[in-house]
């Protein structure tokens, strides 16, 4: 006997056994790109501020405006593909395990190249991440900064 582990959600499929690790994925969320430009401003207020030299903003404002459609095209089949796996995965059993890695690999490894580093859905949350560490430390930290490249 293998043990078969299963946890199956709407934003979580995790099924394994003791031998094997048939998928383990939680659902990304999508980032509010308006409210991220907004978040942008916002610590380019706090550094101007600080009397902090500014590089970059303009050109941030267009990679997030060049990759809006692209991303929220990427991210709504992201979506529709992690629906398929949660729902391939629901009720699975041991005897049956194996059959349904077999019919839904390249669901899964399509959805794993939609994370690839260079796709816009990794490019925004990347942008999104560095922004919040940045307001993070200018509020929370109170760090100060001479000069910041955006």
């Amino acid at each position: 006997m293998n043990n078969l582990e299963a946890m199956v959600t709407n934003d979580y499929v995790h099924v394994s056994n003791d031998y094997y690790v048939y998928i383990n994925i939680s659902r990304k969320t999508m980032v509010d790109l308006d409210q991220l430009k907004e978040k942008i401003k916002e610590c380019n207020s706090i550094l101007k501020d600080q009397g902090a030299k500014v590089k970059g903003r303009n050109n941030i404002y267009k990679k997030i405006e060049s990759m809006r459609s692209d991303y929220k095209r990427d991210f709504k089949l992201y979506n529709e593909m992690f629906d398929q796996l949660s729902k391939g995965w629901a009720g699975v059993t041991e005897a049956d395990a194996n059959d349904r890695d077999h019919e839904l690999k390249e669901i899964k490894f399509n959805l794993i190249a939609l994370q690839k580093q260079s796709s816009p859905i990794i490019r925004i949350r990347d942008i999104n991440d560095e922004i919040n560490e940045l307001y993070r430390c200018l509020t929370d930290l109170g760090m100060k900064y001479r000069q910041y490249n955006f």
